[in-house]
């Protein structure tokens, strides 16, 4: 009785280490007085895996051909890039080029290798640029609403105002979008709040005795962008 508490005992660490690493759920069966690890079948993971592929794929091309047409398409004309609005649209259309490049084609790759392999420092990069895209959505979309309010409030004004003599302001205040949404994010990117890798996510993201209070201060950046 004792020798078999043992085996058992050292056969659910060798197989708990064993899943540490590859972060997979263990299932045991108490079949004949034993309990026996049960291995799911291999068919269904590959069929999963390859499903998971082919959608990113497509999300991936999908997104990119339709930002790129986006930017393209406001930067080849003079008349588009005059208007505060356009230019405004043109970099959501940005961020979804960065959203593409820097997110998805990793999500892409972590889903192939199953195992994070990229080291800590990408992951905190990783989950800085997951957090970092999303913020600056939300940021350009309140300044595209503000944008369409003032429009509708005073048109005489805003075609005064929003003509090219106003272009250099835009600007700025584009940049100035892009610096505070990056700088609300920073404190993942230098990894003062720490991520995880998630495969069920496809990417790190936020896991810390901090992350609620991360949130819920994140959760404020849109008020804080009409502001």
């Amino acid at each position: 009785m004792n020798y078999r508490l043992l085996s058992f005992v050292a056969l659910f660490d060798a197989l708990t280490a064993d899943a540490a690493k590859k972060n997979v759920v263990l299932t045991f069966q108490f079949v004949n007085g034993t309990w026996q690890h049960v291995v799911e079948r291999q068919e269904a993971e590959s069929d999963g895996k390859l499903f998971k592929v082919i959608f990113l794929v497509l999300i991936f091309l999908a997104a990119f051909v339709a930002n790129a047409l986006l930017v393209s398409t406001v930067v080849s004309s003079l008349s588009l890039k005059r208007q505060p609005f356009n230019l405004l649209l043109m970099h959501v259309g940005v961020a979804g080029l960065v959203e593409c490049v820097c997110n998805v084609a990793l999500s892409v790759a972590y889903v192939v290798v199953e195992e994070w392999l990229f080291g800590y420092w990408i992951c905190y990069i990783n989950s800085f640029f997951m957090e970092w895209i999303p913020i600056a959505y939300t940021t350009f979309y309140v300044a595209l609403a503000a944008d369409r309010a003032l429009a509708i409030k005073d048109p005489v004004r805003y075609k005064r105002t929003g003509g090219s003599q106003n272009s250099v302001r835009v600007r700025l205040l584009i940049a100035g979008l892009w610096l505070f949404s990056a700088a609300s994010a920073i404190v993942v990117a230098i990894g003062l709040v720490e991520s995880w890798p998630f495969t069920w996510r496809y990417s790190c993201q936020v896991m810390h005795e901090w992350s609620l209070a991360y949130g819920a201060a994140t959760a404020l950046h849109p008020s804080w962008d009409y502001v």
